[in-house]
């Protein structure tokens, strides 16, 4: 009995310093998101002011030699490379437009989307792998020290942050996300 007790404690502990240790490897993956967000944003800034830099400078170049040769008959084919160099800056000119429009989209909605995962707090994702796993809320209950009560709360809460509505889409949630083996 005694050894029992000591066995739950030491196993209390341990799921304690796992929850904390979990609560903190969520809060440092948030802040190296934020981190890498606010660095991509200065790259793109600091590459943005170069490019239209260079590109201002060419234009100002060929429009000058542009105006230089215009009418003068025996520098036809000089005239014509240095109208098509501009058609070539202008249309530069546009895709970079065109590029740091696109940079500048709400990061959300791009390929560097926070993983809906990180909107989970730790004992959320502990019941969230204990689901997918196949465990029922007994078991569930059981594992965590919790009241099946409990269990049937955060998976409400799991469904809600996730924006799911039943088992079969949550399933298909666990297995897009990697959190199971099935493929």
């Amino acid at each position: 009995m005694e050894q029992r007790k000591r066995n739950e404690a030491e196993k209390s502990k341990l799921l304690d310093v796992v929850g904390q240790q979990s609560e903190q490897l969520r809060e440092m993956t948030n802040w190296l998101i934020m981190s890498q967000k606010n660095h991509y944003a200065n790259t793109v800034l600091v590459l943005r002011e170069q490019v239209e830099q260079n590109l201002s400078m060419l234009t100002f170049h060929l429009q000058s030699l542009h105006s230089f040769y215009q009418g003068k008959l025996i520098q036809e084919q000089i005239y014509a490379h240095l109208t098509s160099a501009l058609g070539l800056v202008e249309q530069t000119e546009k895709q970079l437009q065109s590029i740091v429009h696109n940079l500048h989209d709400p990061i959300e909605t791009r390929h560097i989307a926070e993983s809906p995962l990180l909107k989970l707090s730790t004992r959320e994702s502990e019941v969230l792998r204990l689901v997918v796993s196949g465990k029922t809320n007994i078991e569930m209950a059981d594992l965590l020290g919790l009241t099946e009560t409990t269990i049937r709360t955060y998976r409400s809460r799991i469904m809600q942050k996730l924006n799911l509505t039943d088992l079969p889409s949550l399933t298909k949630f666990a297995i897009q996300h990697g959190l199971t083996t099935l493929q």
